[in-house]
């Protein structure tokens, strides 16, 4: 069996692009709190993983695996997929229960990816 053809690369500044709007969306609600720190620690850890996950490189497997999903497989389970990666991305670096480290964030998406995907 031959391996889907996915871009890597593509999924790689999907996923950074959403980590650095939603830190520039924190920042901006930040902004509207006079007591808040606008470079908030979520903010900065959206950031720091944004930038992490750009320097993975294209034959990363964990990038690779990601995005199967999200590009190869059927719409039901891309769907799925894509709808966990919103939950966890929108909770990273943002307290209890949340990933902290760009680490977690990708083996909690790895999870996510597994559990859609039914350990194909």
């Amino acid at each position: 069996m031959t391996e889907p053809l996915v871009d890597v690369g593509s999924y790689r500044e999907n996923l950074a692009d959403k980590l650095e709007s939603l830190a520039a969306w924190r920042n901006k609600q930040a902004l509207g709190d006079p007591d808040a720190d606008p470079g908030t620690p979520a903010a900065r850890a959206l950031r720091a993983a944004a930038s992490d996950v750009l320097s993975l490189s294209h034959d990363d497997p964990t990038l690779r695996e990601l995005a199967t999903v999200c590009q190869a497989h059927d719409d039901r389970e891309r769907m799925s997929y894509i709808e966990a990666e919103d939950h966890i991305v929108g909770r990273h670096g943002s307290g209890d229960g949340a990933t902290s480290s760009t680490d977690e964030l990708l083996a909690a998406l790895t999870r996510a990816a597994n559990d859609v995907a039914g350990g194909r």
